[in-house]
């Protein structure tokens, strides 16, 4: 089992990137953040088992949005035993023609399961989708919160998100190397 500080470097040094980028709300950034780098085997287990002690004991499913978040749901599902959904962006216009596919989750307490947030929008709109599948949803956890602001908008939509790191605890720990 890895301390605080070496997992946090681990995640820092395997995920990090400095430049220019523009960021899911439309803001340039200089720092980056590449979840795809955490799901690979060396980190996805130990992600996994942490995010597990962080889920709230009342979860009956675990739910993610496409993309990051639906892989995360997947591994901490499969760790976890939690059932597991998926919401998409939009329905399907084939197959099932369904916006969430998965685990049932009609009056179940799920939790939403992100990867890395910023301003919160994604977990946001998540809840309000599962919210009208009449889905119990007041909770959500991620690995890294880029920007602490996004819980201020998280819980006026009445969730209490759980994390990992802060990106600014993770690159402290680098800096502490």
């Amino acid at each position: 089992m890895l301390e605080r500080g070496d997992f946090a470097r681990l995640i820092y040094d395997a995920s990090f990137k400095s430049g220019e980028f523009t960021l899911r709300s439309g803001e340039i950034s200089h720092e980056y953040w590449d979840k795809y780098k955490l799901f690979q085997p060396d980190f996805l287990p130990a992600i996994c088992n942490e995010l597990s002690n962080i889920i709230p004991d009342s979860t009956q499913v675990l739910a993610g949005a496409e993309l990051g978040g639906a892989m995360l749901t997947t591994a901490l599902s499969y760790r976890t035993g939690i059932p597991a959904a998926y919401l998409r962006k939009e329905k399907k216009r084939y197959g099932t023609r369904n916006i969430r596919e998965g685990a049932d989750i009609q009056s179940k307490d799920v939790c939403i399961v992100e990867d890395i947030v910023t301003t919160g929008v994604t977990i946001v709109e998540t809840a309000d989708k599962l919210r009208k599948l009449d889905a119990n949803v007041d909770s959500a956890i991620c690995v890294i919160l880029r920007d602490p602001l996004a819980i201020e908008n998280i819980e006026s939509a009445g969730i209490k998100l759980q994390y990992l790191f802060t990106a600014e605890e993770l690159k402290q720990f680098h800096a502490a190397i």
